[in-house]
């Protein structure tokens, strides 16, 4: 996010690469990290107005356990 505050005429989305759960604590572990992200996003964005805010890619697998 640093890098992006001199760049305002660009929109940003952050993807956090890799990640997917293969235990309920993994599972646990990058909600939080998600939750983190999007609330350090939302205070980057300030008051700025939709479409010029950044966004956050979810990946699901990261949040749901994967069972066999």
């Amino acid at each position: 996010m640093s890098r992006s505050r001199g760049h305002a005429e660009f929109r940003y989305s952050f993807d956090m690469l890799g990640e997917g759960a293969r235990s309920a604590a993994d599972a646990d572990k990058y909600f939080n990290s998600y939750a983190d992200a999007i609330e350090a996003i939302g205070r980057h964005a300030g008051n700025t107005s939709q479409p010029g805010r950044p966004g956050i890619s979810v990946k699901l697998s990261a949040l749901h356990r994967v069972t066999k």
